[in-house]
């Protein structure tokens, strides 16, 4: 769960870790509840709006979750936002550079292999965040 631009929103899972669905309830820059994302850009909610809608995230929170502990999740992406997990970097699978040194390609496959070994991820939430198995952001 969390505030994504003009929405909150929270992302389910099944117990097997397998995406559902994403709830969202969307606001607008006063914090007041909306029907439809507000396509306003850029988007500043005002100071007492921000208020209002840390105060309807927390209650959401308290009334959605029943407990918080880590969970293990499959790869997902929702469709529509920027919000994935993904196990390994876009770069890992894109073709390698032409032109790279013996060097630079030995390089590039072994800190593939430590991520793979490792069970790395990569977290989407607006920006991406690689993290380690355990779920600890390592860099972003």
């Amino acid at each position: 769960m969390g505030i994504d631009l003009s929405a909150m929103v929270c992302v389910l899972f099944d117990a097997e870790g397998r995406y559902l669905r994403c709830i969202e309830r969307f606001f607008s820059v006063s914090g007041e509840e909306t029907d439809v994302p507000v396509k306003t850009r850029p988007f500043h909610p005002t100071s007492q709006g921000k208020e209002v809608v840390q105060k309807r995230f927390e209650a959401w929170l308290d009334e959605t979750l029943a407990t918080e502990e880590p969970i293990t999740v499959q790869e997902f992406s929702v469709p529509n936002r920027f919000i994935a997990v993904a196990s390994e970097p876009e770069h890992f699978t894109e073709p390698p550079l032409d032109g790279l040194s013996e060097a630079e390609t030995a390089s590039s496959e072994a800190e593939t292999r430590r991520w793979r070994q490792a069970r790395d991820f990569v977290f989407w939430w607006n920006e991406d965040y690689y993290c380690r198995a355990d779920g600890t952001v390592h860099s972003h």
